[in-house]
């Protein structure tokens, strides 16, 4: 099964649709001694529902000066902002304007880095990555990802204590998938059963 993708970023939900493969083709292959996935990434960031979650967590920022925990009712925008995310290289601009492009095997200290660049609102144009860690501090954001989210290896997974990252596939998933937006819950439901054969 495939998902049709209009960009890296961003999946057009509108006209998003999961056809049936008729070669069947596997989800995963070993290209030059590297596993490589075919399944693109998808991000929820910029669905409406998602920027609305994004705002109003902003707005709770602009309330509290000292961020300890993240509250549980915005627990689920990090799930979104989580799931997927960065299965597959995708670009961002991180604090300093600079575009940076994530791969599968993004740990929390990089997940923190750039949720801090989308949650924390720029000042006067800028954001530095001293004021995120003030606004929005990386141990609770640590915190909140353990909670919501984990990372899930889709390649070799043999009685290895530690198999090389070449034939390592990381996803984060969100633990909840009700926290999903319902548009796209049964396309999630997919890729994941996609991802387990």
């Amino acid at each position: 099964m495939s998902l049709v993708v209009t960009d890296l970023n961003q999946v057009n939900m509108s006209s998003a649709k999961v056809e049936k493969s008729k070669s069947s083709s596997p989800t995963a292959e070993l290209k030059n001694g590297k596993v490589v996935f075919r399944q693109k990434a998808i991000s929820f960031e910029n669905l409406s529902e998602t920027m609305q979650e994004i705002v109003k967590f902003r707005e709770y920022m602009a309330t509290n000066t000292q961020i300890t925990a993240i509250p549980d009712d915005h627990l689920p925008l990090i799930g979104k902002l989580i799931h997927e995310r960065y299965s597959n290289p995708l670009r961002h601009v991180d604090l300093k304007g600079i575009e940076r492009v994530f791969s599968s095997d993004k740990t929390i200290p990089t997940l923190v880095k750039s949720l801090q660049s989308i949650l924390c609102p720029p000042t006067l144009g800028t954001l530095s990555i001293d004021s995120a860690e003030a606004s929005l501090p990386s141990a609770v954001l640590e915190t909140a990802i353990k909670v919501v989210a984990e990372r899930v290896n889709y390649g070799v997974t043999a009685d290895i204590e530690k198999p090389p990252t070449t034939l390592c596939i990381w996803r984060w998933e969100v633990k909840n998938r009700d926290w999903l937006p319902p548009s796209v819950k049964d396309i999630t439901a997919q890729r994941l059963e996609e991802r387990k054969t």
